[in-house]
């Protein structure tokens, strides 16, 4: 049997904002997102609605075969 280091790791369940929140619905503080959770946080509904209405023309065009104009 192999010793799963993970196994003890709390189990995100959602996030909002700076913080996460495990499954028991403990809250923390995100220290480890990266720079998108560093400067505009989870569940930001601004971008979220952004990405849905992107979604809903196209979801991924190569970069290097097209453009298109930036969401600002």
């Amino acid at each position: 049997m192999v010793n799963d280091p993970l196994a003890a790791l709390p189990k995100v369940a959602w996030g909002k904002g700076i913080h996460i929140y495990d499954q028991d619905g403990k809250r923390y503080i995100d220290a480890s997102g990266g720079p998108a959770t560093f400067c505009l946080g989870h569940g930001n509904e601004e971008v979220n609605q952004a990405i849905k209405e992107q979604l809903d023309r196209i979801a991924f065009g190569y970069r290097y075969h097209f453009r298109s104009d930036a969401a600002e």
